[in-house]
């Protein structure tokens, strides 16, 4: 059990969302508001600290992420004073402390789950983890990872691997990458609540809105896996909130109630959101424009908070556009190219480059049923947002949630790989729903507002969210916990909640004990994760995984593996110790050869009509004379034994003759598709 490197966790994430609340009272004093500026601010920091540590190489250190968030926690209470917040848990009735103590045991209970069976998606498999990992393993946060041959996902938006990385240096185990998942789904929560309420909605409406959203299959399954999806959602979430806390109250028409140094905050928040994924952009500028012009008149007077906030903003996410256009001369490379030169896309994606928009007949033929069946509800919630506005009265907030919501299903259906590609074997049109996840939170603000007044609207929430429900219980073991699971969750947080009363330090005191029982089960979870990923997921990775995992002492070994094509993360061990390293595709055979005596060599056994179609790699062909010694799965497992060195002797001779069949094989496979193709 890991013990120490949780409690440093824990440590450096109260040093750092501390710091943030101390920080967010000098433009709120409602403590929920604060306590949402408090988590970007927080997450902001470390995303900075792991980007400047990587600049020396001590971004893998726990010392170091420690020492940068205590001393960001002690700067900022030297600078700024100390300001109260309203009276918020003992000003709580009774039934409102027991519904925030059964969500927030809903929620360690759902994070629990996930540790005791870790969802890990093929993408979080071959380049969320293994990105992140690099990082800590190196130092270098920040450089740009090689962990894919055929795609170039280094050159993604990687502020969710940062952050990812953040919490796997301090910890040095895998355990973050489900614990940052439970905290995307909390800020996910608070943000929606903080602002439907600020936009006037009421408490029921506020909570059925928040569930018709939160129980979309396409938001509840990829809570499980450590995607960039629902984080990227949460900070989208969040700088809606913070940019209509900026704007004056509804109903007021008076500007001296805007607060736009809160602005500033909601800048940082899209640079979250932008810096995990792209999909949210349309969105977070929609928002932030329209919080802008609501508090115009007041803007002159927060420069300093909005500079900040821009400063910010480009630091943990706009870097990575930055640094796209200054490589490849294009912000959105490698998914498009620039119009004035630069780099072409990449031409394995530019194979699957389609977009729904472009062939929304044959992305559609034969796959309604898939479509309706992958967002149950959210159809309910993206038809009903975009139609919002046609009861009467028809307020202006309502047409312009509408209208946003429209902006960006437009953007979805013009985004690449939504449609249906011609290459069937790399189609991934129905993996790309989930890209509609802003798109459904604009359809909910959409229904709430409307909802205000409206029954219908408020009746299509609830339709949702029974829609919803019912798909998310088909989807079962592994992406969602049983409902006993909740159940339990549920009960535990409420007694908490009602043994802590309505007493400040006596919630303090349990929330305390909540916390310190929170990083004993995470540090005792994190044994043998890697052997539970392979267990519960059903990828193609997963005997590989299982097979590692079985090795004697790989938890603490440190034997370097090398992949040919793409690296697997969850191989590095469950204390993070073995190098994993990709393989590049022209590498010298003499140099392959040579990774065996240093450690593994790992091959994804294929066919060769499935190889040809990927990029070439030059290592198959420099092991053909070596015998595997296992083959789990789909996968050849390499290693220097007393046999290895006799038969790599005979190998230069093989690999010349396997280079021969191969070109020979290549020709006439060509040589047959020119045939068909003519006939």
């Amino acid at each position: 059990m890991f013990v120490g490197g949780h409690v440093l966790l824990a440590a450096a994430a109260a040093a750092l969302v501390s710091a943030g609340w101390r920080l967010a009272g000098r433009w709120t004093a409602q403590p929920l508001e604060r306590a949402l500026v408090a988590a970007v601010a927080g997450t902001c920091a470390a995303v900075l600290h792991a980007l400047l540590l990587g600049r020396i190489g001590a971004a893998g250190s726990p010392a170091a992420l420690t020492g940068a968030a205590a001393a960001t926690l002690l700067i900022v209470r030297v600078t700024q004073p100390a300001t109260p917040s309203e009276p918020w848990w003992s000003a709580l009735s009774a039934r409102e402390r027991l519904g925030i103590g059964a969500a927030l045991g809903a929620l360690g209970a759902l994070v629990t789950w996930l540790m005791r069976h870790p969802v890990v998606h093929i993408d979080a498999t071959v380049y969320h983890l293994p990105e992140a990992l690099g990082w800590v393993q190196t130092g270098d946060t920040g450089a740009t990872p090689h962990v894919l041959v055929e795609f170039q996902t280094g050159s993604y938006p990687l502020t969710h691997e940062v952050l990812l990385a953040w919490g796997m240096g301090l910890t040095h185990t895998f355990s973050p990458a489900q614990l940052w998942m439970g905290a995307s789904l909390a800020v996910l929560c608070l943000a929606g609540w903080v602002g439907l309420r600020r936009l006037g909605c009421g408490r029921g409406l506020t909570l059925l809105a928040l569930a018709a959203l939160g129980s979309a299959p396409i938001l509840a399954e990829h809570v499980s896996k450590p995607k960039n999806d629902v984080p990227s959602l949460a900070w989208l979430a969040a700088c809606l909130a913070l940019g209509a806390c900026a704007a004056p109250a509804p109903g007021t028409g008076r500007d001296r109630l805007a607060r736009p140094a809160l602005l500033g905050v909601a800048l940082a928040a899209a640079g979250l959101a932008v810096g995990a994924k792209t999909t949210a952009a349309p969105l977070a500028l929609l928002g932030l424009a329209a919080a802008a012009w609501s508090c115009r008149a007041s803007l002159r007077l927060a420069p300093v908070a909005l500079g900040c906030g821009a400063l910010v903003a480009v630091g943990v996410g706009g870097v990575w556009y930055l640094r796209n256009l200054v490589a490849h001369g294009w912000f959105l490379w490698p998914f498009s190219s620039g119009p004035f030169g630069g780099d072409s896309v990449p031409v394995y994606l530019e194979r699957i480059d389609a977009s729904f928009l472009e062939h929304p007949r044959a992305s559609l033929e034969g796959r309604v049923g898939e479509y309706v069946r992958v967002l149950s509800g959210g159809l309910v919630l993206v038809a009903g947002g975009l139609l919002a506005w046609l009861p009467r009265p028809r307020a202006r907030m309502v047409i312009g949630a509408s209208a946003a919501t429209a902006i960006a299903a437009l953007a979805w259906m013009a985004a690449p790989f939504t449609g249906r590609s011609d290459d069937p074997v790399l189609d991934l049109s129905l993996f790309t729903v989930r890209y509609l996840l802003p798109v459904l939170l604009a359809g909910v603000v959409g229904l709430a507002l409307a909802g205000r007044t409206n029954r219908v609207a408020r009746g299509l929430l609830a339709g949702a969210l029974a829609w919803n429900v019912v798909a998310v219980a088909r989807l079962g073991f592994p992406d969602v916990p049983s409902a006993p699971t909740l159940l339990t969750g549920v009960v535990a947080g409420a007694l908490a909640s009602a043994v802590a009363g309505p007493h400040v330090r006596r919630a303090a005191l349990v929330g305390g004990i909540a916390s310190l029982a929170a990083i004993v089960v995470a540090a005792g979870l994190s044994d043998g994760w890697v052997r539970r990923v392979a267990e519960t997921n059903a990828t193609p990775a997963a005997p590989l995984e299982a097979f590692f995992a079985a090795q004697p002492g790989w938890a603490e070994g440190r034997e370097p593996v090398a992949f040919v094509t793409s690296v697997i993360g969850p191989v590095a061990g469950d204390r993070l110790r073995h190098p994993l390293e990709l393989i590049p595709g022209d590498e010298p055979c003499p140099q392959t050869l040579a990774r065996l005596r240093r450690g593994w060599v790992v091959v994804r056994d294929i066919p060769d009509e499935l190889r040809a179609l990927l990029a070439p790699v030059r290592a198959p062909a420099c092991l053909a004379g070596v015998r595997p010694v296992a083959h789990p799965g789909e996968w050849l497992v390499y290693r220097q034994t007393a046999t290895t060195s006799s038969a790599a002797s005979r190998s230069s001779e093989a690999r010349r003759k396997s280079s021969t069949v191969i070109a020979a094989s290549a020709v006439e496979r060509r040589l047959r598709n020119s045939v068909s193709s003519t006939s």
